[in-house]
């Protein structure tokens, strides 16, 4: 299923990890209790100063789907502070965005290693590394493990509920993308994967709620484009449908 890829993209929005010296200064998106969950902080002070500056300016670039520009302030941060986690984490972000799959994986594997069991976020990273391959039993697994390292993530939760709408268990599914959302409103991704639930179980309206919500969230032009397309479709399925209620009067 080619939405596999779509459900990857929208939840770089999550994804992104940068030092606590500027994720904290950066407001937060709402003003809820929670932090802001893509800049999260695993308690990482010891980069340098220009290591931290050209991870911001990687962050900045990753932000706006732009993952070649990111790619030299990445591997320069890299060569600064190779000891940090957030220069492979955040390079894994860039090649799973171009689609290279076995670097990024190979990042966030190093990502994991040097994060020592501070933060979930590599294994969420790996999760999607692995729905891209449509290996969802694995994929499902390293996001269970992500969620232990870091319960509140609302990544986390977004990728237990596409693991489990690719199982067909709509349910559980809608109940973790609504999760998402609770921790971190207005994601385009968790709108869009939410009107594929809908759409999976019929309610069409609520469906098309859902992706009206998506569109107003600021997606990236990858996700616009695969909400339109699921828009168009719902409508017609609905139209489909009153026409043969008519047929049946």
């Amino acid at each position: 299923m080619r939405a596999t890829r779509y459900f990857v993209l929208g939840s770089l929005y999550f994804l992104l990890a940068v030092p606590s010296s500027f994720a904290q200064s950066r407001p937060a998106r709402n003003q809820s209790n929670h932090v802001d969950d893509d800049l999260v902080d695993v308690g990482d002070l010891q980069m340098p100063a220009k290591a931290k500056q050209a991870l911001a300016k990687a962050y900045a670039y990753l932000r706006k789907g732009d993952p070649k520009a990111a790619l030299p302030y990445v591997e320069k941060s890299m060569a600064l502070a190779p000891r940090s986690f957030y220069p492979y984490h955040n390079l894994g972000l860039a090649q799973l965005q171009l689609g290279n799959l076995e670097a990024a994986e190979e990042n966030f594997n190093k990502a994991v290693a040097l994060s020592k069991g501070k933060t979930g976020y590599p294994y969420f990273g790996l999760a999607l590394v692995h729905l891209q391959r449509r290996e969802f039993s694995e994929g499902q697994s390293l996001a269970e493990q992500g969620i232990v390292l870091s319960p509140n993530a609302a990544v986390g939760k977004y990728c237990l509920a596409l693991f489990q709408y690719f199982a067909g268990r709509l349910a559980e599914a809608e109940r973790n993308a609504n999760e998402a959302l609770r921790l971190v409103p207005n994601s385009p991704g968790v709108h869009l994967l939410l009107a594929y639930i809908h759409e999976r179980i019929q309610k069409s309206e609520a469906a098309m709620a859902e992706i009206e919500l998506c569109l107003k969230s600021n997606p990236s032009a990858t996700v616009r484009a695969e909400a339109l397309v699921l828009l168009q479709r719902v409508r017609e399925e609905n139209t489909g449908s009153a026409v043969g209620a008519n047929g049946m009067d």
